[in-house]
């Protein structure tokens, strides 16, 4: 039998938070789709094994109905739109909250320590496969559409100065600002029927993982001036800015 990690191995082996996403062990930058492209022999050969240690430790933490395991926990070569590398990836789709990130965290540690000690006795080998545990919404297809308030719309140049100005005084977004708009956005077809949110796209140099105090700035900044119900998105997307110059 394998010996336990040492502490400074279990150290290296801890989820990286992103923005409704905890992975392992890099935070590589969306979208991110898994391709039709066939695993590579050798990991083929330990798939299930794979499978079922990581949808154990999901049934573990309790943050997918009891049976989603076999749905939402799978592992494909994931790549990096539109030409990056291919890397297999266990992915596991979930619903997230503030709340669940530190159980998100504590699963992809324990996935990043079995694949670590797994590949000490199997045909894979240290680093071959990355965790990452995603809210649905960063997968999803997307739908926007403009605001048909003009009330809204005359608040938003004030609030939009107040969004920039938040953005401006934190570290991961200070001079990394690509676009703020105000739509109608979400998952839902019918753009009008989803949530108004201020959409926040930033060049990639961002760092995701300063995100969270960012967006909880601008969410108090909102509850202050009354727009507590609207939403906020943020992502990486360099190609807005030429759409909106």
């Amino acid at each position: 039998m394998a010996s336990p990690p040492s502490t400074s191995t279990n150290s290296e082996l801890r989820g990286i938070s992103g923005w409704k996403r905890v992975a392992w062990p890099e935070l590589r930058i969306l979208p991110l789709k898994v391709t039709s492209e066939a695993l590579p022999v050798h990991i083929q050969q330990v798939l299930k094994d794979i499978l079922r240690a990581a949808r154990v430790i999901v049934e573990k933490h309790g943050f997918l109905p009891k049976g989603d395991e076999e749905i939402h926990v799978n592992l494909g070569m994931r790549r990096q739109e539109p030409y990056g590398p291919r890397i297999p990836t266990v992915v596991v789709v979930a619903p997230w909250s503030p709340e669940i990130k530190p159980v998100w965290e504590k699963a992809v540690h324990e996935m990043a320590v079995f694949l670590t000690e797994f590949s000490k006795t199997s045909s894979i080998s240290q680093g071959d496969i990355h965790v990452e545990i995603i809210a649905p919404e960063l997968k999803q297809p997307i739908y926007y559409t403009s605001i048909d308030e003009p009330d809204r719309y005359e608040a938003w140049d004030k609030v939009r100065g107040k969004v920039h100005d938040c953005l401006e005084s934190f570290e991961a977004t200070k001079g990394r600002l690509s676009t703020i708009a105000l739509w109608k956005y979400g998952v839902l077809s019918d753009g009008q029927a989803n949530p108004p949110t201020i959409y926040i796209s930033v060049f990639n140099e961002s760092d995701e993982t300063g995100w969270y105090e960012v967006i909880a700035a601008i969410k108090n900044m909102l509850e202050g001036v009354g727009w507590n119900h609207v939403q906020i998105h943020m992502e990486h997307n360099e190609g807005w800015q030429e759409i909106f110059d």
